[in-house]
């Protein structure tokens, strides 16, 4: 109860920080609380292991990240009974709530089919791989989701439907060329992952689920960070709650039919499955809510990259005999050197134009640094 308390408090003071359009300090928050999170969680798997203690830990982390932002997020704010208006936001947010309280279940179903089709142990193995995955590459996706989704609500109320289009446009294209090359590079290393990160018990289960749920997570990812914009959008929350029941229902199905049949390896066909249809299932319902665009031209630019950053990275992968740890290093830096150039050649998400955006602006800080140390 603790732990739900902590992250409840920290996801609401960071939808004040997003709302008021400070980007930075969602993210050093997020930061915050994945690092206190790592930290107290070694420490207290090292000196002494407890679930309980776990738990606490991760509650701690929580607050920790709250006291970051919590002062941007309360400054100004005003105490008052609003009747009228609590009654209008129970109307908007009930499905919403009810929308997330289905989704919070969807994610462990799969987890209570494997234990109670094929046992507890291999939903414990199975759980390792599958929280690794999610907690990786959920962030960046989430960072940068908190960036360009308030704004969007901002343009579209103050500039309209056309101008916000067009950063949406912008939006989902930098969101793909974030989350697809981290998708795709943890799932072609994952071995080397599992070996570097979970216990001997778990490798083997880890290394065989993560690459399906690594690409199961890009659907997810663009599920909601990008189309569930759309609703919030056209003021449609009940569409919410009809793509989150589809969901839960495809993972309920897919998950008894495939965990009977296939076991654990099941549950992971089953998520990226469920995950696909609730892709296709918010694309569908976006038309008729706010038509968010989905330019197919740039997308599949980024795609390619990614997949030339994969099949470069694979490569490289077999000529490697060192140590798991220095692998991991040497893999990522191939993998990120590879997808830098081909945003360069193919200039995903304006890469040139941001680059030489950045590189005037350290130029001027440079030389504002070095005329002051002259003076």
């Amino acid at each position: 109860m603790a732990l739900a308390i902590a992250t409840g408090l920290f996801e609401l003071t960071q939808d004040l920080v997003r709302a008021q359009l400070r980007a930075v300090t969602a993210m050093k928050a997020t930061l915050v609380r994945a690092v206190s999170a790592v930290c107290l969680g070694v420490s207290v798997a090292i000196f002494a292991p407890a679930g309980f203690l776990l738990l606490a830990a991760s509650a701690l982390a929580c607050l920790l990240a709250v006291l970051v932002q919590s002062r941007t997020a309360w400054r100004g704010t005003i105490v008052k009974f609003d009747g009228a208006g609590l009654l209008a936001a129970a109307r908007q947010g009930l499905p919403l709530t009810l929308s997330l309280t289905l989704l919070a279940i969807s994610s462990v179903t799969d987890r209570f089919m494997i234990a109670n089709l094929v046992g507890s142990v291999d939903a414990g193995r199975y759980i390792a791989g599958l929280d690794l995955v999610r907690q990786t590459l959920m962030m960046p996706a989430m960072s940068v989701a908190a960036a360009f989704f308030p704004l969007a609500v901002k343009i579209h109320a103050s500039q309209g439907r056309l101008a916000v289009r067009s950063h949406l446009s912008e939006c989902i294209e930098l969101l793909l060329s974030i989350t697809l090359p981290a998708c795709l590079g943890f799932a072609v290393i994952s071995s080397h992952i599992a070996n570097v990160v979970l216990g001997a018990d778990f490798r083997e289960m880890a290394t065989q689920v993560m690459p399906i749920l690594a690409v199961a997570v890009i659907f997810q990812i663009l599920t909601q960070q990008y189309l569930h914009a759309s609703f919030l959008l056209s003021g449609r929350n009940s569409f919410y709650l009809i793509n989150t029941a589809s969901i839960i229902a495809a993972n309920i199905i897919l998950s008894y039919a495939f965990v009977s049949e296939y076991g654990t390896m099941g549950a992971a066909w089953a998520r990226l499955g469920a995950d696909a249809f609730g892709f296709f299932s918010a694309l569908i319902l976006s038309r008729r809510a706010f038509p968010v665009p989905i330019p197919l031209g740039r997308l599949a630019l980024t795609m390619i990259a990614g997949l030339i950053m994969a099949l470069t990275v694979i490569a490289i992968d077999k000529s490697l005999h060192v140590s798991e740890p220095v692998t991991c290093i040497v893999l990522v830096g191939a993998g990120l050197v590879s997808y830098l150039a081909s945003c360069w050649l193919f200039d995903i998400s304006q890469t040139r134009r941001r680059l030489s955006i950045c590189l005037a602006f350290c130029r001027n800080r440079f030389s504002v640094i070095r005329t002051g140390s002259a003076a």
